[in-house]
């Protein structure tokens, strides 16, 4: 039996990084016929820094994760607005030409997405406050409305 068909395999896909080699491997997989969840390093890791400064706590590897970031999280069209590298800067519009894009299939087959918040850097009950809220609130809201009815570029 194929692995999307497989009873109790759902991939976890966070790999989404302009940098890496396929930013569109959660498209490929629901096209594929995979159930799957998006937790994508950029954008839905709340303990990624909110902004690029010193004094800013969390990680930052994978970009940096302001409250308006997560709310722009547009699961089923993903590079049809503007994007950022991990360090901010602009991704070219061009770089999206070749991406694999969901089908109507592969709509069907995104289960949810999830807000990941790793403990290994959580030193305090404050910390987690601090990375968790209200970002949690945007990520619950993209969850109840993948296409709110706006573009984040517009």
């Amino acid at each position: 039996m194929p692995p999307a068909q497989r009873p109790g395999f759902t991939p976890y896909v966070w790999r989404n990084l302009w940098e890496s080699a396929v930013p569109d491997v959660a498209e490929q997989m629901a096209n594929a016929g995979y159930q799957v969840i998006l937790c994508n390093g950029a954008g839905l890791y709340l303990d990624m820094a909110y902004e690029k400064a010193p004094q800013e706590p969390g990680a930052y590897w994978a970009g940096f994760t302001k409250l308006r970031k997560v709310f722009d999280f547009l699961a089923f069209d993903r590079f049809d607005h503007p994007s950022v590298d991990t360090m901010g800067q602009p991704v070219d519009p061009a770089a999206h030409s070749g991406l694999t894009r969901l089908t109507e299939a592969g709509r069907a087959n995104l289960r949810g997405i999830q807000g990941a918040l790793w403990g290994e850097k959580l030193r305090s009950p404050a910390r987690v406050d601090y990375l968790l809220l209200p970002r949690l609130i945007a990520v619950a809201e993209r969850g109840w409305t993948p296409a709110p009815g706006y573009r984040p570029d517009r």
